[in-house]
């Protein structure tokens, strides 16, 4: 991937992956694959932009926001999956190597949605998942994942 921006939500069964794949080189653009945990894909080596892949413990419920912000609490993205969701894969040029990113779900944003996607307008926290750090070897957060994709596979926790 290039360019432009892709959103995906869907698939609820664990056998299936929102991406499903060999290999994914992302090099730019912005990349939101929300879904089932049991065989999520996200992005991996040789790529040139930073992604991370994000697991939750129990599935969120649809429209459930999906956000992330620098520390200082620039935001990054904010996402409303149109179906359930347990995982997250998400890359974009904002992510930057060596500077804290923190993951919350729920909350409310005051922005406009397209297909999901909210621009402009301010996020109201819900819950703070976790904190990471984008590496250039592929980042996990949060612990539901089961890892059998591809990608950053078997990941659980933070690296």
């Amino acid at each position: 991937m290039t360019g432009g921006t892709v959103l995906i939500s869907g698939p609820i069964n664990n056998q299936n992956g929102a991406l499903d794949f060999g290999s994914f080189k992302i090099t730019g653009g912005l990349l939101i694959a929300a879904g089932s945990s049991g065989m999520a894909q996200s992005p991996g080596g040789g790529s040139n932009q930073n992604s991370v892949m994000v697991y939750f413990d129990a599935y969120q419920a649809e429209g459930t926001l999906f956000h992330v912000q620098s520390s200082e609490g620039n935001e990054i993205v904010t996402f409303a999956p149109k179906k359930t969701y347990s995982s997250v894969a998400f890359s974009s040029p904002k992510l930057a190597v060596n500077t804290a990113y923190d993951v919350y779900y729920g909350g409310s944003s005051s922005g406009e949605a397209k297909d999901g996607l909210y621009e402009g307008g301010k996020y109201s926290p819900g819950t703070k998942l976790a904190s990471f750090t984008p590496n250039s070897s592929g980042t996990y957060v949060g612990s539901g994942g089961m890892g059998f994709g591809g990608g950053f596979r078997g990941g659980r926790g933070r690296r």
